[in-house]
């Protein structure tokens, strides 16, 4: 077990507690008086650091100093905050004195012995302060519908520290990480309004190098370079270029996978010189379902490739990594010919590095890629680990709903429930267009992000309150006892 899964093991319990008392908060707010909710939040998120970044920029690892306090806490509060059920306030108040000194007694022994490597304050801002970290799910069109929860932070003030999209959700995600500030009319504008399938999928031509090869060619570079430019007026980007961190996660093929390629090649070959009209698509969706199953069939020749994450991927132009990870296996190729060097020498690498054969659909290895964002978190990237997960999973199996795809998206469905409790909560979204509409028009985008945001309202509360501050440490524990007193008097 690495040393994230270890970590994860540690603190599952808690980050599911921590997701009950904040849903008992919004639904009761008078549940608890302030001291004590700000109480409970302090003592979860101390008990759930792993490393801190200190004022140096070094980190220190504190899981072993709280261990006993995070077992003590976690075996009390999973006792009164149980699944399924309201957490008794009494309970709650009745615990919260030996709660009160326990994560005083615990904050000022981490202080003292760490008295070089950082203070009270530090720790405190660790604590009291969440970064966003958004994971988007694929599902080809579907993920159109991700707009409506940009439009719906950017009303709200939040701005996403990190995104992490696999599929088409990598495509959607860069759009947002462009800039930090969000204009949603603006970007609804730049998408293509018309898209012309001539132009963006040509004929296979039988010739891959990086790409898992498809039906058809994908030529999304000079499609993107256009919108890009109308929200940005400039180039590509590079990742580390992104003023908002996104990682792409894309499926590896490795080398030594049962499968006939040329063979392959030259069926696909023959069944994207039919072109691609609507009375085509289905015996070419067929092939995919055909394609997905055979590499469904051999999961230890696939891996996951999440770039922004390996060495040396920052450097890379963002939109080639979306490429591939938006790329659908037997339907849709993505390549590089006749790139830049550079590029090609970053890919070459990565190919060599991790044993690959071809790239291909992020969705193919996890669509919803949680734990993805959070070992990101784990890792430091974001500096703080203390992160608000929000996952959004376009391309669930929703009765009455893009049935012709439901084989794929119930393939997908396990690696989809795995990463779940990585993340906070992971929301399935069902007001979303076909997977195969990738230019739905300007006032269908407009009703999309409409009925997204109404489907997103509930959850606005509670990402509102994870990611409101902890008052100040000396202002609450000063005032716990004195509301303890008057709030059992009145009850």
């Amino acid at each position: 077990m690495g040393i994230y899964s270890l970590h994860f093991a540690r603190v599952s319990d808690l980050i599911t507690v921590e997701r009950r008392l904040i849903r008992a908060f919004n639904k009761n707010p008078t549940l608890l008086p302030k001291p004590y909710r700000a109480l409970y939040r302090y003592a979860v998120n101390l008990a759930k650091i792993g490393w801190l970044r200190c004022p140096d920029g070094t980190d220190v690892s504190l899981a072993d100093d709280l261990m006993a306090y995070r077992q003590w806490l976690r075996n009390h509060l999973m006792e009164i905050a149980p699944e399924g059920s309201q957490p008794s306030a009494t309970d709650l108040i009745k615990l919260a004195p030996l709660v009160a000194v326990r994560t005083d007694t615990m904050r000022a022994a981490l202080v003292v012995r760490y008295v070089n490597r950082f203070n009270a304050e530090c720790l405190d801002r660790e604590i009291r302060f969440k970064k966003m970290a958004l994971v988007l799910g694929g599902g080809g069109g579907s993920g159109m519908a991700h707009l409506g929860m940009f439009s719906l932070l950017d009303e709200m003030g939040v701005i996403p520290d990190l995104i992490v999209g696999s599929s088409m959700g990598s495509l959607v995600g860069l759009l947002r990480a462009l800039r930090r500030d969000y204009d949603g009319v603006a970007t609804l504008l730049a998408l293509p309004r018309k898209l012309d399938l001539g132009d963006i999928f040509k004929p296979f031509a039988g010739k891959t190098r990086f790409g898992f090869p498809g039906a058809f060619d994908m030529h999304l570079v000079p499609m993107a370079s256009k919108t890009i430019r109308s929200i940005l007026s400039q180039r590509i980007p590079t990742f580390d270029e992104l003023p908002i961190r996104l990682e792409v996660v894309a499926t590896g093929v490795r080398t030594g996978i049962d499968m006939d390629a040329a063979r392959l090649e030259k069926e696909l070959k023959r069944a994207g010189s039919a072109g691609f009209m609507p009375w085509d698509l289905r015996s070419k969706v067929r092939l995919f379902f055909k394609v997905v199953r055979q590499l469904a069939s051999n999961p230890k020749f696939l891996t996951q490739v999440v770039f922004n994450d390996l060495p040396g991927t920052e450097k890379m132009r963002v939109i080639d990594a979306v490429g591939f990870s938006c790329s659908v296996p037997g339907l849709l190729h993505f390549d590089l010919f006749d790139e830049d060097p550079t590029t090609v020498k970053s890919f070459e690498r990565v190919f060599e590095e991790q044993g690959l054969f071809r790239l291909t659909d992020g969705g193919i290895i996890n669509n919803v890629p949680s734990r993805v964002a959070w070992e990101s978190v784990q890792k430091g990237k974001l500096g703080s680990r203390n992160a608000l997960i929000f996952a959004l999973d376009p391309f669930a199996p929703v009765p009455n709903s893009n049935a012709m795809f439901i084989p794929v998206q119930r393939l997908a469905r396990p690696g989809v429930l795995a990463n779940r409790p990585y993340s906070d909560f992971t929301h399935t979204l069902r007001h979303v267009p076909s997977p195969i509409n990738f230019a739905p028009g300007f006032r269908h985008l407009q009703r999309l992000v409409k009925h997204v945001r109404k489907d997103l309202a509930e959850d606005a509360l509670f990402i509102k309150r994870m990611l409101t501050p902890i008052p100040r440490y000396e202002q609450w524990i000063s005032e716990l006892h004195l509301e303890a007193g008057q709030y059992l008097a009145a009850s």
